[in-house]
């Protein structure tokens, strides 16, 4: 194997001016895929807690809303029709304890199901199911001065077992925007050069465990009904809706908002990834049949030095070996670069396995398409044609 390696690396050498566009489309195709996967990947774990509530027939309303009255004096959340059940998060703002420091901190609370469903990317530490251990432990934002919290009057403390990246979305219901996506109505943006708030991520088991008492509440709220509406019923609440000056968002259509947000990218930028790709696996394969041609001699002397004629192909697959290790190399180095000056954060991307799945693949083709060529020349030229050919 060493030999082949040398005499593949001598091969790429020889033809170093093709090797290296080759290498340079490689990588245009590969970086690209990666960074629209990831794309994708953000915008469905944004989606994915709030699935199962924007499949729901409901509103997001802004803030208040619970409160009005209408003029005989009913709650107007009584006067609506359906069967409605209320979801909104809790948040609890106190002066705390980390370490040494008393600090301005925010506790978000999660109901399980909501923290089950969310992932987001960790800058240490992992992210642990809702219910897991049995002291009471969080999840805290970049600027957490210590690896654990006490809450002033509250004997217990909570273990941090995760910090946030510089820049993260925080899952809350504080904004309400009437044209605005899911990024703008459930979450907000933390940015480390800019917080003094230290925010606390917790589930409800979690913070069922320390027995404090909630003093403060989200300001708007998502409301479903566990039956779908009927037009009649729906009309009604859009003309009170109306009346109030349009306090809510209908989930379907945050949900179509979600999705359109999903595929936006998509839509923009795959069809150009496909046509690079088809391009580069064109160029290997026009590449590998020229060079297979202007090397067939020397590897009929390779031959008669005891070489298989067959394992010409290997050659082949050796020099696109070296190719997609270079690639990878390079890949992973723009990666790690990125990642530590949280380009991926301030972007909007979320790397995940798919990420290494997808350029499998993508190296896949590309050897696939390499030795389509390779393999129909040699098989229908023998060595002993070449050399006969070469004495005369």
């Amino acid at each position: 194997m060493k030999k082949l390696l040398i005499l593949s690396y001598r091969s790429c050498a020889r033809h170093l001016g093709m090797y290296l566009l080759i290498l340079l489309q490689l990588l245009t195709v590969t970086i690209g895929t990666n960074v629209l996967l990831a794309s994708y990947n953000q915008q469905a774990m944004l989606q994915e807690p709030y699935m199962e509530l924007m499949q729901s027939d409901g509103y997001y309303l802004s803030g208040g809303f619970d409160e009005a009255q209408a003029e005989d004096g009913t709650p107007m959340m009584d006067v609506l029709e359906g069967d409605w059940n209320s979801y909104r998060f809790s948040e609890c703002s106190n002066l705390v304890s980390c370490g040494q420091r008393t600090v301005d901190g925010k506790f978000l609370i999660y109901e399980d199901a909501f923290w089950d469903a969310y992932h987001p990317v960790l800058k240490h530490g992992r992210w642990k199911k809702s219910d897991s251990g049995t002291e009471p432990w969080c999840v805290a934002t970049a600027n957490v001065p210590g690896d654990s919290v006490t809450i002033p009057g509250y004997g217990q403390t909570v273990a941090v077992k995760g910090v946030l990246g510089d820049l993260c979305y925080l899952p809350s219901m504080s904004s309400w925007s009437r044209n605005g996506s899911i990024q703008d109505n459930f979450y907000d943006i933390f940015q480390l050069e800019r917080e003094s708030t230290v925010y606390f991520l917790i589930s409800r088991s979690q913070w069922n465990k320390l027995g404090v008492t909630e003093d403060c509440q989200s300001h708007n709220q998502i409301i479903t009904t566990a039956s779908q509406l009927t037009d009649a019923q729906r009309e009604k609440n859009e003309a009170l809706f109306r009346e109030l000056g349009e306090p809510q968002i209908p989930l379907s259509v945050l949900l179509e908002r979600a999705e359109n947000a999903r595929l936006e990218n998509v839509r923009k930028f795959l069809p150009l990834l496909v046509s690079m790709l088809i391009i580069t696996m064109f160029g290997i394969l026009c590449a590998t049949a020229i060079h297979t041609m202007q090397d067939l001699k020397q590897t009929a002397v390779y031959y008669l030095c005891g070489m298989r004629w067959r394992t010409s192909l290997t050659l082949t697959l050796l020099q696109l070996g070296i190719l997609l290790v270079l690639t990878a190399g390079c890949t992973g180095a723009a990666w790690l670069i990125a990642t530590a000056f949280g380009v991926p954060a301030q972007l909007g991307l979320r790397f995940d396995w798919n990420n290494l799945g997808i350029t499998m693949i993508l190296f896949g083709l590309v050897l696939l398409s390499g030795c389509l060529m390779p393999y129909g020349i040699t098989k229908r030229v023998t060595p002993t044609s070449l050399l006969r050919s070469a004495r005369t």
